[in-house]
């Protein structure tokens, strides 16, 4: 994954209206393949950017599921739900069981 570009796709979804917002989040969150910086997870400068890129998947996703629900659709699909650390998945009618 390019976290340039998965950054500015992240940023660039926020100003558009939701069905195009999801579609970028989609599109950006196919590119994430496991964790960031993998081959240099025993490096300090990497711990941070590790972090950091975590969380903005994680606000990916969570803006993701609040494009679906503003377009009427279920908060999660398959692979949104389960992204998400128990502690931060939506609690609304459409995701609870």
């Amino acid at each position: 994954m390019d976290a340039w570009r998965f950054e500015q796709a992240v940023a660039a979804a926020a100003d558009l209206p939701p069905d195009d917002a999801l579609a970028r989040l989609e599109e950006a969150l196919g590119w994430w393949r496991g964790p960031a910086y993998a081959e240099f997870a025993d490096q300090d400068w990497a711990r941070a950017e590790r972090s950091r890129l975590g969380e903005l998947r994680l606000h990916a996703v969570e803006r993701h599921a609040q494009a679906r629900l503003d377009l009427g659709r279920a908060a999660c699909g398959r692979r949104a739900s389960t992204a998400w650390p128990p502690s931060r998945r939506p609690r609304n009618s459409a995701t609870r069981s």
